[in-house]
């Protein structure tokens, strides 16, 4: 378990990658980030861990999360003024 500096972010676990020269997600996750103040980690290996700000390690699967979010929220918006258009069209020629 880590304690993050602050609350204003959102963090991500990651450990020392020797090997890439640098900090990595991969083989670690985070579990539960509000565990009594403390950020839970999950790791299939040893090592130095830290925990950052998760903007980064940026990930196109977040991308595609985001994306899955809001998608429905969009099109269900544009429903809406589709149908009040439609609506006004026809009490217009009326």
């Amino acid at each position: 378990m880590l304690k993050p500096k602050d609350f204003l972010h959102n963090y991500t676990c990651v450990y020392f990658d020797a090997a890439e020269g640098g900090w990595s997600t991969r083989g670690i996750r985070r579990i539960d980030t509000n565990y009594h103040g403390f950020v839970k980690c999950e790791a299939n290996h040893m090592g130095v861990f830290s925990l950052l700000p998760e903007s980064y390690f940026f990930d196109n699967d977040d991308a595609m999360r985001d994306l899955g979010v809001l998608l429905p929220t969009v099109t269900t918006f544009i429903s809406m003024i589709c149908s009040i258009f439609l609506l006004f069209m026809a009490a217009v020629q009326k």
